[in-house]
């Protein structure tokens, strides 16, 4: 059902209801004001940070942490790989 837009809250409560992506909206922090999410239209920013982004900067830091140098190869996500080094090589 396409609804005809006007400039009211009522229509853009109606096409909200439509919006097929609005389920991904839980999944970034929003800044809260006067107690409610931010509306948050910035063009100039990383945008609203992704729930996710903590345990994968957590992850980097203690791999760094605990492997050193070594991590480019044995980290949970490795910066080198054997398909890597590969390619490199075919390309030299």
């Amino acid at each position: 059902m396409n609804i005809a837009f006007e400039p009211t809250e009522a229509c853009a409560a109606a096409l909200d209801q439509q919006d097929g992506l609005a389920h991904f909206k839980s999944r970034f922090h929003f800044p809260q004001h006067n107690g409610k999410d931010a509306i948050y239209f910035c063009g100039n920013s990383l945008g609203l940070q992704p729930r996710s982004v903590a345990a994968a900067i957590q992850q980097e830091l203690e791999d760094w942490q605990n492997l050193a140098v070594e991590g480019y190869f044995r980290a949970k996500n490795p910066g080198c790989s054997t398909s890597t080094i590969s390619v490199k090589r075919w390309l030299i």
